[in-house]
């Protein structure tokens, strides 16, 4: 069976692996970095990473004889490291045109040569990666040989001889009929009693049976000058194989070839079986060679075969023909008898029978079959003018490989299994002797034929729907179950998937429920097709196959991840957004908050206005669930100061200052355009009137929370003095001053012979003398303290 993988999801955040989640009872908080608390209410994914790049690496084994339908089988199996797993995607290119996405593909070659296949490997983080590696299929070696122990073959698988069967059978099952399409001129030839069959075969618990009906007299198998028939048996024993019309065979231990002919060399009335046996590798017959006289007068072997006794087989001559060569001696050819019979029903037949334990219990059996003096080839197409036909029976069952006794799967727990025919899922079937468990179900695919692929499963999520691809041969109906609780049997209600479902020939695409009270982790599936339906996951079936997988139920796959700023300043607020990935619309946001409450929204958006913890539980329409947190900070503002050094008077230094220290900008500002990112910027050295009004200082801390202040700046006008006298006077007359503008808060006067004045207009003196010549200062001042001065 094929190993499903479905997604086991591992992230790694440590220099080489390190865990970021873990499993959790419900409720537990598991910190998930910056964007705050998650809290597992199921089960969580463990997601890992490893720090080492991807690398594409992989590994082939080669399998020369592993399918009845195709050439040479290779298995390769991903070997990749590195990158972040589990991996997504992988692409093979197989070098003759074919690709495939599985992680471990088979795939059979149709002929020798040298392939360039290259595997190109995606990681979780969509990391990419190839490797190219040249495929050699060539032809196998490696043949074994036979031995003979004292004039008996002995087989190295048994070592033994085993004992003749106590009777013939005496009812046959026909092998081939006039309506199956093969070549007409060879079963018209050799249907001599006209029943529409030329093979029959008989399989029982020990032996298999095979008869070949003739065109000759009594007791012969011809009756011209040259041999009419020629056959070929091969067995599928689980170790090698042979070629059968281009086409590899799966596991053929050995093969028997039996030539019927008649030789004119030997004495009158004689006829040879030549016969062959070998162990097959590949195209090579090595062995074992002798002939088996009918006997007459001179022939090697004498006597009549007794009909009814297998024992009484005709005598072998094990020297190289030639009469007198050993004498004549009755051999067991190991497990392999025959008998030439002519009381069935009137008809010629050569009979024979081989061991089913002494061939370590095939599974199959092939018989190719040639007339008119034609070498049966094993490496060459049918052909009808020959003619040439191969024939196959299937000796098992088709079983499944889940893990007994867990579930039903050996006979031994009356596991299902089916008669091997044409009804079948996928491309291939095969037989088995019984079931194949393991603990991944992939026994059968490794054991036979990788017949197990015939499903091919989406994701399997706890509450959704799943898709099931499903091909069949043809039409029919379809039993299967999933063991959801992984309980170890598929009996419980809800279990069975499908029941009869009708396939048609081909894919057929259906889907099924994952419940949500589904156990996530690996369980096993089985699949049964057959033409009847209303089957049950054990016991017997007439036609069809069972497969069997192992899958894995995801958990709740719903996440929540809240975005939003989450520090805000006083006096506002800040809106957190809760985004949803994965789960089943419509959703339901149950929102929390441990301070003071905000806004809960409907739409996923919660806003929030005080310091605490915000929490989300979101819930779907399947009742998954998943809860994310954040803490949120309101900071303090600044708080800021504005002063300026004014009121000044026109022409003085305009400073401002501002507060608090340390913020992380200042941002001043005022009249006439003018700007500053200084704490206390001087506005000018020489104020004028323009630059009075108001300057703003807006203060921003390292929290990123501002605050502003104001301060009026005054700029004060200068007075016009204005300085006057009566002169010029003579000595003895009066000197007065004229000073101005009037409505001044000060005036003073200053002059020579150290005169001074707080008058706007003094007497310097009624008595000039030349003495008070010179010149002379007056400062005014107005009520803003602004001076001027003026001189005369």
């Amino acid at each position: 069976m094929r190993r499903i993988d479905m997604k086991r999801i591992i992230i790694s955040l440590l220099t080489l692996v390190a865990l970021i989640a873990v499993t959790l009872p419900v409720g537990i908080p598991v910190a998930m970095g910056a964007g705050g608390n998650q809290t597992a209410t199921n089960e969580t994914v463990i997601i890992e990473t490893d720090a080492s790049p991807l690398v594409a690496d992989f590994d082939f084994s080669v399998c020369y004889f592993c399918s009845l339908s195709a050439h040479i089988k290779v298995t390769f199996t991903d070997e990749s490291s590195g990158g972040a797993k589990p991996y997504k995607s992988w692409y093979w290119d197989f070098g003759d045109g074919s690709n495939s996405t599985r992680q471990k593909p088979k795939y059979y070659y149709t002929s020798y040569g040298a392939y360039n296949v290259t595997l190109t490997v995606t990681d979780r983080a969509d990391n990419v990666a190839s490797k190219t590696e040249t495929v050699t299929i060539g032809a196998a070696t490696n043949i074994k040989s036979v031995e003979l122990d004292s004039g008996v073959l002995v087989l190295p698988a048994a070592n033994t001889s085993v004992a003749a069967p106590s009777a013939w059978p005496t009812a046959w099952t026909g092998l081939d009929t006039d309506d199956d399409g093969r070549c007409e001129t060879f079963r018209n030839v050799f249907d001599t009693d006209g029943d529409g069959y030329a093979l029959y075969y008989v399989v029982d618990s020990d032996y298999i049976y095979l008869r070949m009906e003739t065109m000759g007299s009594p007791g012969w198998p011809n009756t011209g000058s040259q041999g009419v028939s020629r056959y070929k048996w091969w067995f599928n024993t689980g170790g090698k194989a042979a070629y059968v019309h281009g086409t590899t065979v799966e596991d053929a231990e050995f093969l028997l070839i039996l030539e019927d002919r008649t030789d004119t060399s030997d004495v009158d009335g004689s006829r040879d079986l030549l016969g062959e046996l070998t162990f097959m590798d590949d195209l090579t017959n090595i062995g074992f060679a002798k002939r088996w006289n009918k006997g007459g007068s001179g022939a090697y072997i004498t006597g009549t075969p007794d009909n009814g006794d297998p024992s009484s087989l005709w005598k072998r001559e094990l020297g190289d023909g030639t009469a007198g060569t050993g004498g004549p001696q009755e051999v067991m050819i190991g497990e392999i008898g025959y008998r030439i019979d002519d009381a069935a029903t009137g008809g010629y037949f050569v009979d024979m029978y081989v061991s089913r334990a002494a061939l370590g219990n095939p599974s199959s059996l092939c018989i190719i079959w040639a007339t008119d003096n034609q070498n049966p080839n094993l490496d060459q197409a049918p052909n009808c003018d020959r003619p040439e036909e191969t024939y196959c029976i299937m000796l098992g069952k088709d079983y499944g490989d889940a893990p007994d006794p867990t579930y039903p799967t050996l006979l031994a727990s009356d596991g299902a299994r089916h008669d091997v025919g044409e009804l079948y899922l996928g491309a291939d079937i095969d037989a088995e002797l019984d079931g194949q468990p393991n603990s991944d179900a992939t026994g059968d695919d490794d054991s036979y034929i990788d017949d197990e692929d015939g499903v091919v499963f989406t994701a399997l999520i706890k509450g959704q729907s799943a898709d099931v691809a499903v091909t069949a041969s043809d039409a029919g109906y379809l039993d299967a179950w999933v063991d959801f609780n992984a309980d170890g049997d598929w009996g419980d209600g809800g279990e069975q998937i499908f029941i009869s479902e009708s396939l048609s020939a081909g894919p057929n695409d259906l889907s099924f429920d994952v419940p949500f009270s589904a156990t996530a982790g690996q369980t096993f599936a089985r699949f049964r097709f057959s033409s009847a339906g209303g089957l049950s996951y054990d016991g017997l079936a007439d036609d069809g196959e069972v497969e069997d997988y192992m899958v894995e139920i995801e958990g709740c796959t719903l996440t929540v991840n809240l975005t939003g700023d989450t520090s805000f300043c006083e006096g506002s607020n800040t809106t957190i957004t809760a985004i949803v990935t994965g789960g089943t619309p419509d959703y339901i946001y149950d929102w929390s908050a441990s301070t003071a409450p905000g806004t809960d929204n409907l739409d996923g958006t919660f806003t929030a206005i005080d310091s605490g913890t915000v929490e989300v539980t979101v819930t779907d329409a399947n009742n998954c669930t998943g809860t994310d947190s954040v803490t949120v900070t309101v900071n303090e503002n600044p708080e800021a100061s504005a002063d300026n050094n004014g009121p000044v008077c026109e022409g003085a230094t305009l400073t401002l200052t501002g507060g608090p220290d340390g913020m992380d900008t200042y941002a001043w500002t005022g009249p006439n355009s003018f700007t500053s990112s200084e704490q206390s910027p001087t506005v000018s050295t020489d104020a004028t009137t323009a630059m009075a009004g108001e300057y703003t200082l807006t203060v921003t801390n390292s929290n990123g929370c501002s605050d502003e202040a104001s301060t009026t700046v005054t700029v004060n006008e200068n007075p016009e003095a204005s300085a006057d006298n009566n002169g010029p006077v003579c000595e003895g007359a009066t000197l007065t001053l004229t000073g101005g503008p009037d409505g001044m808060d000060t005036y003073a006067w200053t002059g020579p012979n150290s005169f001074t004045s707080s008058e706007q207009s003094p007497t310097v003196s009624t008595d000039a003398t030349t003495a008070m010549a010179g010149e002379y200062t007056l400062t005014v001042t107005n009520s803003n303290g602004c001076s001027d001065e003026a001189s005369t």
